[in-house]
């Protein structure tokens, strides 16, 4: 063996820029193959913090049975109601897998600043529970660049105030709101009736971070509540931008006139348990008479985006790296035949 050993050495050395170009193409094909696994670990972890603790889809969300396509249309048939929360947050925190249970109320409303008004989409969480996602380690690690508000701080710094609200970058200029509620301590308040499309509006406008929300109660009555911009945020996703508002779980409730919640996200302590949480969810509520339907955050129903761009990605890292191992084994095979027969004919084999 060792005999062998010295004659595979030796004719290494014979073709030194052969074997050279040979080693640097195993080289540079392992190094790529490295880099593109990790740059494709970072975007999935990224991607993943973000659908679970900043779009607030949590590991599992539990939804009423068909909730996910009605609850917004008919709140008062796939919402749940106080029993059902109860019910699903005491097996939720007496099972090890779950580290925190949120209850979420989702629904449509109009953003207004006393003149103009424009559509909005609304989430309610209580802000202890919010100031736990954007403080989570996950989020630190991954998704620190994109937590921290564009201005201001979230809710959960402000515990006397019951109607603060963070509100979208892109909203928050359709509403000529550039300053948030630390901006504007000290300063004389917005008239009680605006100048609106006169010379003063702008001025008026800038002068609080006072937005009003407008929508129907579950009873189809009109309701409305006042909230104070305590910070405004880039949207985890570009279509929510110019319009979301995130405030309250009990200024959202009081707008709708509604104990409910849309939904309620279980956010684990490892996400490979979120399938099995899901399923045992399902069957525990099933037993007590209550048919929900548990999403984990990789459902494709749930988390579209997340999903798709994960696919693609697994896609594009699967061609990368059949054409990478393709030039490697081309380069070696070529390498080793054309030393065989060298070596034959110097052998006269």
């Amino acid at each position: 063996m060792q005999h062998a050993w010295s004659l595979a050495l030796r004719n290494l050395r014979r073709n030194r820029r052969r074997n050279v170009a040979t080693v640097a193409a195993i080289a540079f094909g392992y190094a790529g193959l490295v880099l593109m696994g990790g740059y494709t670990n970072r975007v999935e972890n990224f991607l993943r913090t973000n659908a679970v603790y900043l779009q607030h889809s949590g590991h599992v969300a539990v939804w009423l049975a068909g909730g996910l396509d009605k609850a917004t249309s008919d709140p008062l048939k796939y919402q749940f109601d106080e029993t059902a929360q109860k019910n699903i947050t005491s097996w939720a925190k007496a099972d090890p897998r779950v580290e925190f249970v949120v209850p979420y109320l989702r629904g449509m409303g109009l953003a207004g600043n006393g003149c103009a008004t424009h559509p909005t989409a609304l989430y309610g969480v209580d802000p202890k529970d919010l100031g736990r996602l954007v403080s989570h380690p996950e989020v630190e690690r991954w998704s620190n660049e994109i937590v921290a508000p564009v201005k201001g701080r979230w809710m959960h710094h402000y515990p006397t105030m019951e109607n603060g609200a963070a509100v979208s970058a892109g909203l928050a200029a359709l509403l000529q709101k550039p300053k948030v509620f630390d901006d504007v301590q000290g300063h004389p308040p917005a008239p009680a009736v605006l100048d609106c499309d006169g010379p003063q509006e702008q001025a008026q406008l800038q002068a609080d971070a006072n937005v009003q929300v407008v929508s129907l109660t579950y009873d189809g009555v009109f309701s409305g509540v006042d909230t104070e911009m305590v910070a405004t945020i880039h949207w985890a996703e570009a279509s929510g931008e110019d319009g979301t508002m995130v405030t309250s779980l009990a200024s959202l409730q009081k707008l709708y006139d509604t104990t409910r919640v849309t939904y309620v996200s279980l956010f684990l302590h490892r996400m490979t348990d979120a399938a099995e949480v899901a399923r045992n969810i399902t069957a525990a509520m099933a037993s007590q008479g209550l048919k929900v339907e548990a999403l984990p955050y990789d459902s494709e129903r749930w988390n579209p985006y997340y999903v798709g761009t994960m696919a693609f990605l697994g896609s594009m890292v699967g061609v990368v790296t059949i054409l990478v191992a393709l030039v490697v084994v081309l380069t070696v095979s070529g390498a080793m035949t054309l030393a065989i027969l060298e070596r034959a004919r110097e052998m006269g084999t």
